[in-house]
Parts: C-alpha cells; sequence; structure tokens
C-alpha cells in the first residue's frame, strides 16, 4: 500500500461574490441560491476563522491547513488534532489580472480578515489587490518598456509601435499601462496627422494642440481594462527551484533559456503573436534590427512576406503546466 505524505490540500480562493457553485442542468436557480453555506467557502471562512481567533492570525491562507483542517460537510475550518498536511493554491496566469494579484497576496499576508483588510497596508485601503501589491513591491516597474519604446521609437514608425504596444499587453506583464501609453503616445500616434488628412482628404489641415490628441484617443481606461480581464485567463507555477537550475532545461515549444542572434539570423515564432500582420505559431523571419530590448524582423513565409514587425520580449508559459 502506498499513499502520498504529508497530504496536500487544493485551496480555493476567489474573487469578492465570485464563489465557486456546482448544480445540475436540471436545478431550479432559486433552490441552487437557497442552498445552506452557499456563500462559505474555504476563503471566507479563513477569514471568519482569524476574526473570532487570534492564534490563528499567525498563519497565511496556504500555511492555514498545517494547524486546521477544513470540513467539508459543516464547511468550516476546525483544529487540527492530528497529521500533517500541506496547503497549495491553483496557479493564476498574470492575464486573469485581479485573481492573480490575490493569490499573490494570500501568499504573503497572515491572519486576513476580509478582502478589504487583504487590501490595507499601513492604515491605507488600496482599491485593488494589484494596487496593494504595488504598495508592497512585489510587482517589478515598467522601466524595461519604458527604454523598450525609447529605443524604438528612433528608427520604427508608429504603426508598428502601437502593434509591439498590442503584443506587450497580451503576452507580458505590465504594472501600469496606462502610465506607459502617457510616456509614449506621442511616438505611438507619430502618423495621426497624415491619417486624419487622407482619411478627411484634406492635406491643409493640422493638428497642433497637445490636448487634441488627448482627447482624440481618450477613452475609459476602466471598462476597456475590464473587458480585457474578461477575456483572458490561466495559470502559472511558483518558482519553486534554483534560478540556474531551471535555466539548464530545456521545454518542448519554449525556446533555450540563452540564445545567440545576430542580424540575418533566421528565427521560427512559437505562438500566435498577432495573426493579423502574419506573425503566428511556424511563421519564420529574419532578424534585420538586434536593438538592446526589441528586434525588428523581416517575415520570409506566408501571406505578409517581406513585411517588417517587432517583437519585444514577451512571457512565456508552457502548454502543460
Amino acid at each position: 500500500m502506498q499513499r502520498p505524505y504529508p497530504s496536500v490540500i487544493r485551496l480555493q480562493y476567489h474573487l469578492p461574490d465570485h464563489q465557486f457553485v456546482i448544480f445540475n442542468d436540471d436545478n431550479h436557480l432559486y433552490d441552487v441560491l437557497d442552498r445552506d453555506h452557499i456563500h462559505d467557502t474555504m476563503l471566507t471562512k479563513w477569514f471568519e476563522r482569524n476574526q473570532s481567533d487570534v492564534s490563528a492570525r499567525n498563519l497565511m491562507f496556504a500555511e492555514f491547513p498545517s494547524k486546521w483542517t477544513w470540513n467539508q460537510n459543516k464547511r468550516q475550518w476546525e483544529s487540527r488534532l492530528q497529521g500533517r498536511c500541506i496547503g497549495r493554491l491553483p496557479y493564476a496566469h498574470p492575464h486573469s489580472s485581479e485573481r492573480y494579484y490575490l493569490r499573490m497576496l494570500l501568499h504573503k499576508i497572515r491572519g486576513a480578515r476580509s478582502f478589504e483588510h487583504l487590501r490595507t497596508i499601513d492604515g491605507v485601503v488600496h482599491p485593488t489587490f494589484k494596487a496593494t501589491c504595488v504598495a508592497l513591491g512585489l510587482l517589478d516597474d515598467d522601466n524595461e518598456w519604458n527604454e523598450t519604446f525609447a529605443e524604438t521609437s528612433t528608427w520604427a514608425s508608429a504603426k508598428k509601435l502601437r502593434s509591439m504596444y498590442c503584443t506587450i499587453l497580451m503576452h507580458s506583464e505590465i504594472t501600469n499601462p496606462s502610465d506607459i501609453w502617457q510616456r509614449h503616445w506621442k511616438s505611438i500616434t507619430d502618423d495621426l496627422q497624415y491619417q486624419i488628412r487622407r482619411d478627411i482628404g484634406n492635406s491643409q489641415i493640422r493638428i497642433d494642440d497637445d490636448k487634441l490628441i488627448r482627447e482624440e484617443f481618450d477613452y475609459d481606461f476602466t471598462s476597456e481594462q475590464q473587458l480585457f480581464d474578461n477575456l483572458y485567463a490561466g495559470d502559472i507555477v511558483e518558482n519553486m527551484n534554483p534560478p540556474e537550475m531551471l535555466h539548464s532545461l530545456n521545454f518542448p515549444g519554449l525556446p533555450n533559456h540563452f540564445l545567440e542572434l545576430k542580424e540575418r539570423t533566421p528565427i521560427i515564432l512559437l505562438r500566435n503573436l498577432n495573426q493579423s500582420e502574419g506573425l503566428c505559431n511556424g511563421t519564420r523571419l529574419v532578424v534585420t534590427i538586434m536593438g538592446d530590448k526589441v528586434l525588428e524582423a523581416e517575415v520570409i513565409t506566408g501571406s505578409k512576406i517581406g513585411d517588417l514587425v517587432l517583437i519585444p520580449r514577451i512571457s512565456l508559459t508552457p502548454q502543460s503546466a
């Protein structure tokens, strides 16, 4: 007979009012909502236990099963009498937004008594879990992306910069996308006057007022961010090994940690970046410019042969993760 030791419990976590509910297709909605303890989860009951028991506040959520056991029938945490157990939080992809930052906080904050308490640092209640992570210094700054745009704007067109901005938003981690836009919007919209002249058919029109350009591109960032968050969800694995060991590993579908490139080197994309520009998994390109933060490459296969594209650094997660 074999069994795992110590036992491992999967700790479910969720955003406020996003509890998991299991029901059958033939269940009536009102009957489902009237169930006992439907709002009680491992996370909410952890909050309640921390409110009522001072000794429980010394543990983070992932550490809680080492001293407490989850009673599924009563849906509550009870003091552990024997045995040993390890808690594990399901991983969340950075593109899952607030869920990703919630998971990060649950690994850092002990004895939280509510979602609001999780977002409170030094007496200041932050509006989002991401803002809380920034206050705790858990997120990298965006200096790399600022340098990327500063470097690329000296030789790339505004259209290519817009495409690169979208690629970075989709495939990389940016702490403050709005700040990146505010810093580099002039370069990204450098061809605005030409585009308006062409669309209107008036070559005499001029746009000299910076405020006018800002208004032209003004939009509800909050609603756009919420829409983006709803489109993407996924998972990542915590880094539990030394970087040196991880850098030595090679995985199918991922490039080696260290790559040597030079101009005119042929390369192959390993994932879809921008299908409208022909940047798909398997697309072959030739490196034309080697920047410090970004590559320019010429497409040599598909329907976009000859087009020049920009490829910034992107985050890669194995599909089997």
